[in-house]
């Protein structure tokens, strides 16, 4: 199911199973790290980081430090493809490739 267009702090929590839905994840974590597990990878986000990917794909977290909120902001599919981002960006997107920007310095 669907998000839709949303924006919300949350606090990290190990998840029992992974989530899916149909719409664009963007997370920025200020502090700690997350560690997702995507698809049988290991990836973990580092503080300062912003996070984007496609929630079709299978996503859970699996570990985290600290219990600093976080932000996750949801961007409907059919309005992600509306902006016409760079056609290479929204390539990786819809490989589903797991873009991240440490914004830290």
């Amino acid at each position: 199911m669907p998000y839709g267009f949303t924006c919300e702090k949350w606090i990290p929590r190990v998840m029992r199973k992974p989530d899916r839905h149909n719409d664009i994840e963007i997370n920025y974590l200020t502090k700690g790290s997350i560690t997702y597990l995507f698809q049988g990878t290991k990836l973990t986000v580092p503080k300062q980081s912003l996070t984007l990917f496609w929630g079709l794909v299978p996503h859970q977290i699996i570990e985290h430090k600290g219990s600093s909120p976080y932000y996750v902001c949801t961007i409907p599919m059919t309005q992600f493809l509306d902006w016409k981002l760079p056609s290479l960006f929204v390539e990786r997107v819809l490989k589903c490739d797991v873009i991240i920007e440490n914004t830290g310095g």
